[in-house]
């Protein structure tokens, strides 16, 4: 019925809308997490030394260029990013690869500029020690500096663990403080190098979280779309049962019009039979009245002629 549709219509254009505004705040948090990619991004690559255009044409021309920093595949428990930051310093920027001696025999000339190569061990063992920052680096070759660090929770107990370290080994805390027996370091937040892990891991949330944005803005967009070609016919649906409608009154009213016709046919055809009726009782009744009065007159001249032959018979005699 045309109710029905147009509740449906009013649903779906509901559903529309809900879509719609979900859509729009997609779109801002799409540009939200473009606008901090693109900041974090930019200091990533500059804590990674990968505006460096003169060793990026070197790293091009050996064909490294797309493979990825040391930081970029460090996967570090969110507690000791700090630290290992630390430990590893200027080996974060390293350009990682599969095999260096492969890309030393191929080398004709090294650049000018400072460069680390980090080969990548697939089959490396990297299990570790509990106790050792090592055992804090997940889904990944596990850097061999890390091995001889051994972690504390504070600088009470680096202290404590110092005098048990081996000469090739060293104590570090979650806030940076890294000391061994001869030693000691502390990270300075203002170094343009900190912070690098803890991004990098900003940077794959935000990556991750944008492909799942991008995915609904896609799925909306489709959702939208089917809606509103639903919606589409369920107008196109009302239009074509309104029009019935229409033409069904129309029908009804034509239909009313002729019946009132007959009706007033049927009207006239009647007081025509009652009229007819009336004037053949009325001849009926005059009938009656003539035969009467016919009939009297007989009775009437009956009785005249009797007196008549009284009359005569009385004269004779």
């Amino acid at each position: 019925s045309a109710q029905r549709i147009a509740e449906q219509i009013t649903a779906q254009q509901d559903s529309i809308n809900l879509n719609k505004e979900t859509l729009q705040r997609a779109h801002k948090r799409q540009q939200v997490l473009q606008g901090e990619l693109a900041a974090l991004n930019a200091l990533q690559k500059t804590a990674l030394g990968q505006h460096q255009e003169q060793l990026n044409a070197w790293l091009d021309r050996q064909s490294l260029a797309e493979r990825p920093r040391l930081a970029q595949t460090l996967h570090v428990e969110a507690k000791w990013r700090t630290a290992v930051e630390t430990v590893l310093a200027q080996e974060l920027d390293a350009v990682v690869v599969d095999e260096l001696a492969s890309v030393m025999q191929s080398v004709d000339q090294w650049p000018e500029n400072t460069l680390t190569l980090y080969e990548h061990d697939a089959q490396a063992d990297n299990t570790a020690d509990a106790n050792t920052l090592a055992s804090q680096v997940r889904d990944g070759d596990v850097h061999p500096a890390l091995q001889h660090v051994l972690i504390a929770e504070d600088e009470a107990q680096a202290r404590q663990l110092l005098p048990c370290c081996a000469p090739h080994q060293s104590v570090i805390t979650p806030a940076g403080l890294w000391l061994s027996k001869r030693w000691l370091k502390i990270i300075k937040p203002a170094d343009t190098s900190s912070g690098v892990l803890e991004r990098e891991q900003q940077i794959k949330a935000h990556d991750d979280e944008l492909v799942v944005v991008l995915a609904d803005i896609e799925a909306l967009d489709v959702a939208i779309s089917n809606a509103e070609t639903q919606l589409n016919s369920l107008r196109e649906s009302e239009t074509n049962v309104r029009r019935t409608q229409q033409s069904l009154m129309e029908d009804l009213a034509a239909a009313k019009g002729d019946l009132r016709a007959q009706q007033s046919r049927i009207d006239s055809l009647d007081k025509r039979l009652r009229d007819g009726e009336q004037a053949r009782e009325q001849q009926r009744r005059l009938m009656a009245e003539a035969e009467h009065a016919l009939q009297a007159a007989r009775e009437a001249n009956e009785t005249a002629q009797t007196d008549a032959a009284r009359l005569t018979a009385g004269k004779d005699a």
